[in-house]
């Protein structure tokens, strides 16, 4: 792990099997404790191939507190897009399997960066609570996998990463499809 004034970054090796979002989650809990106002987690986590998204480019944790709904989520990427995917191609977009929520292309190449994003409610402690913020963190990475496939589908001579993008743990890349 890497510090500086603005940022602390993680990085670990690329396990055999993706890493829960729980145990993502449990990483960013920590780091908040910290008081750091900006959070740049790097986590080889991915089906295939490595992430174009920088490894340094973060969200300001009062950007993401200030978010209250998904609505805020989308707003929030669409005013700063992850660099190198500048370019928003979709939005609330219809999949062969549901409706995916952002769609990012990297100008002059045929790189694409679907991202699903998910407001998790953080207030509530109790067990219960803890749960149901799993399985929606849970069903979120599994959104993202699946229109990932599907932009693919759509989209074959594309390269396509796919991303989770939450109020608790930002921007979280999950993979790529060559």
């Amino acid at each position: 792990s890497t510090r500086n004034d603005d940022a602390i970054c993680l990085t670990s090796p690329q396990p055999k099997t993706p890493s829960s979002p729980s145990s993502i989650s449990v990483m960013f809990s920590a780091l908040i404790k910290t008081g750091l106002s900006r959070i740049s987690v790097c986590i080889s986590n991915s089906y295939r191939g490595i992430s174009s998204v920088p490894s340094h480019y973060s969200y300001g944790r009062r950007q993401l507190d200030s978010a209250t709904n998904e609505d805020d989520l989308h707003s929030i990427l669409i005013s700063s897009p992850p660099p190198p995917f500048t370019k928003l191609v979709a939005h609330e977009w219809r999949s062969r399997s549901g409706r995916g929520d952002l769609v990012f292309k990297q100008p002059g190449k045929d790189k694409h960066l679907v991202v699903e994003a998910k407001y998790l409610k953080q207030r509530a402690t109790s067990k219960e609570a803890r749960k149901v913020r799993r399985l929606r963190s849970d069903k979120v990475v599994e959104q993202a996998q699946r229109y990932g496939r599907d932009w693919k589908h759509m989209h074959p001579s594309s390269t396509v990463e796919f991303a989770t993008f939450t109020n608790v743990d930002g921007l979280t890349t999950l993979g790529s499809l060559p």
